[in-house]
C-alpha cells in the first residue's frame, strides 16, 4: 500500500512540475539601442518579408555576419535577369557584414505584425536543453508566428542605391518532440524601380 502511495505521489509531482513548465511566465524584453541604418535598408527588409505568408514576423535584432562564398552562386549570378547587376555588389555585401548591427523597429508589412527581438530574449527561449520546450515557449509568446523567426544580414548596395543584395536566414520547428530546429538561407537580389524596391531573384544556401 505504501509503495502504491509513493508511486501516486511521484506521478502527481511530475504532472505538477510539467504544468508549471507549460505555464511559465515569460518576462518582457526590450530591444537594445539600434544602430543608425538608412531608410532604404528597412524598405528592403520590409519588401522581403512581404513575400512570406505568415501573420506575424519575428526578426532577430542583431544582424547575421554569415555570408556564403561568392563562388557558390556562379549559376545564380549568370541569370539573364541579373545581367545588369553591379559586378562589385556581392563584394560590398560581404564587407558590410564584417560586423554585426542592431536593427530598429522600422520594418513594416501591411496588414501583418513585425516584432524585433533581442539576443537576450532569443537566449531566454533557446538556451535550454529541451528544444521542444524552447519552441513551445516561443509559440506561447508569439502564437501567430508559426514557430518561425528570421535573421537578416546587413544589406549590400551599389553606389546609387538602386541595387541591393542581402541574405535572410529562416529558423523554424516541426511538431515533433525529437525534431531539430530547421534552418535555411536565401540570397535575394533587388532593384529600385520608380522609387520602389522590387525583388528580382533569389536562391537558397545552406547554413
Amino acid at each position: 500500500m505504501k509503495k502504491n502511495n509513493l508511486i501516486l505521489l511521484l506521478i502527481i509531482t511530475f504532472f505538477h512540475f510539467a504544468c508549471e513548465d507549460n505555464n511559465e511566465t515569460i518576462p518582457d524584453f526590450s530591444i537594445e539601442q539600434a544602430d543608425q541604418l538608412q531608410d532604404d535598408e528597412y524598405d528592403v527588409y520590409s519588401v522581403i518579408l512581404e513575400d512570406f505568408n505568415i501573420s506575424q514576423f519575428i526578426v532577430r535584432q542583431q544582424t547575421s555576419p554569415f555570408t556564403p562564398p561568392e563562388e557558390n552562386f556562379e549559376v545564380f549570378f549568370n541569370l539573364e535577369k541579373l545581367s545588369g547587376m553591379d559586378s562589385t555588389l556581392y563584394a560590398k555585401y560581404v564587407i558590410e557584414n564584417g560586423n554585426t548591427y542592431l536593427l530598429d523597429e522600422q520594418i513594416t508589412v501591411s496588414g501583418k505584425g513585425v516584432k524585433i527581438i533581442s539576443n537576450k530574449e532569443l537566449d531566454y527561449y533557446f538556451d535550454r536543453e529541451n528544444l521542444y520546450n524552447s519552441w513551445e515557449l516561443f509559440e506561447q509568446k508569439y502564437p501567430n508566428a508559426g514557430k518561425w523567426y528570421f535573421h537578416f544580414n546587413k544589406i549590400g548596395f551599389n553606389e546609387s542605391f538602386t541595387q541591393a543584395i542581402v541574405g535572410v536566414e529562416s529558423y523554424w520547428f516541426m511538431e515533433s518532440p525529437d525534431g531539430p530546429t530547421l534552418k535555411s538561407g536565401r540570397l535575394i537580389y533587388l532593384e529600385k524601380v520608380n522609387g520602389n524596391w522590387q525583388l528580382i531573384a533569389s536562391t537558397g544556401y545552406n547554413l
